[in-house]
């Protein structure tokens, strides 16, 4: 978003570029939250690890990689997250929470909420 709003209100299509924006929100923002352990895959730094489809219509055609994660793909392209190297997320699977059971407490939570209006 910040991305299309910079473009749309400079009425310049190439002001901060895809490369850019994604170095905005991956590098840049672990420093601002002055986490020195983040932001880049290297030894040494968190392995936290977002995995992208990228042979889904929405990465198609794909001719820049940047661009294609920025304005094309969603979360319904992640096949897999890791943070801390640790899996959570995996091809529809999460791995470390119960889903069933944290939409059970959601609809009571609900129902409790509107049942007290």
């Amino acid at each position: 978003m910040a991305s299309i709003l910079q473009k749309g209100v400079t009425g310049n299509p190439t002001v901060l570029p895809a490369k850019d924006m994604l170095k905005i929100a991956t590098q840049n923002s672990a420093k601002a939250q002055g986490r020195d352990d983040c932001g880049n895959i290297e030894i040494g730094r968190r392995a936290d690890i977002t995995a992208l489809d990228l042979n889904s219509l929405e990465a198609s055609p794909l001719y820049d990689y940047n661009s294609s994660l920025l304005y094309s793909m969603s979360g319904r392209n992640v096949v897999m997250t890791m943070c801390d190297g640790k899996i959570l997320y995996e091809n529809g699977e999460y791995k470390t929470i119960d889903i069933e059971k944290i939409k059970y407490k959601i609809k009571k939570l609900a129902a409790d909420y509107y049942s007290g209006q």
